[in-house]
């Protein structure tokens, strides 16, 4: 069996830096991480190996990484080898999720959480190279399921006890800011987050300029206020009993503010 030794804390590092050259934002989640990490690196270990190994398996899925099979091949071989804790496959992401397996331990909960977004991100994968269009009803639950389950890795792997149900607004705030803050770079990747009821049957690149969808965006990102002062009232209710996960909430509130119309 593999160990998350230096080596493999090198490999993590690595893909974070990696993530960081891409976008701006991916840099300051590396600072954030690594930043909170000097103080409790052991007890930091599964925030780390968790974000490398998901972010890796994310970009993936979305085409933003190459892979040496294709990338249904790689989600199949990635979620077999986390349902069983047997990492046989030859790749940074089999040493990225082995890893991240060994750190969490015996917390299945977050086993649990981290294999069904495998699975959505799988799913992302099929959307995308079909160039799927969803209703309202499944890609609200989509995106909600996401963004759920990975509050509920966040605050477990920072070894916090509030988890995503005790922030739903954030949880809503973060689906809400993954959609306008990157519609049109997903749309030209053939991934459709606008409802079907609003898109029609316009599945090409330029759905963004499609009147209906123009509409419907800008509507989005009128919504954003109202969402993260949501998340504001509920920061505060965490604060007296979970001080450091309502910090953490308030990073990213902080960090959906510039994609707000109307602020």
């Amino acid at each position: 069996m593999r160990k998350p030794a230096v080596a493999t804390e090198a490999l993590c590092f690595r893909e974070c830096l990696r993530f960081s050259l891409r976008h701006r934002r991916y840099f300051v989640i590396l600072l954030l991480l690594y930043g909170a990490s000097l103080r409790r690196w052991g007890e930091m270990r599964a925030a780390r190996f968790g974000y490398a190994f998901l972010q890796l398996y994310d970009d993936i899925m979305d085409g933003d990484r190459s892979c040496a099979q294709p990338p249904k091949h790689m989600a199949a071989l990635t979620m077999a080898e986390w349902k069983s804790g047997v990492f046989i496959g030859d790749s940074d992401l089999s040493r990225l999720g082995e890893a991240f397996h060994q750190s969490l331990g015996d917390a299945n909960e977050a086993k649990c959480d981290t294999l069904i977004l495998l699975d959505l991100m799988r799913d992302d994968y099929a959307r995308r190279t079909e160039r799927r269009l969803s209703s309202r009803v499944v890609l609200e639950k989509h995106l909600r399921d996401t963004f759920f389950h990975s509050v509920n890795l966040l605050f477990h792997g920072c070894g916090l006890k509030s988890r995503a149900k005790n922030v739903p607004a954030l949880v809503e705030a973060l689906a809400w800011c993954s959609v306008v803050r990157d519609f049109a770079d997903d749309a030209h990747k053939g991934l459709f987050n606008v409802p079907s009821e609003i898109a029609g049957d316009d599945t090409t690149q330029n759905i963004a300029d499609q009147p209906a969808v123009k509409t419907w965006l800008e509507t989005e990102r009128t919504r954003g206020p109202a969402l993260l002062q949501a998340c504001e009232v509920e920061r505060e209710t965490l604060a007296p009993t979970d001080p450091q996960a309502a910090k953490l909430a308030g990073v990213f509130a902080k960090s959906m503010r510039k994609y707000c119309t109307g602020r």
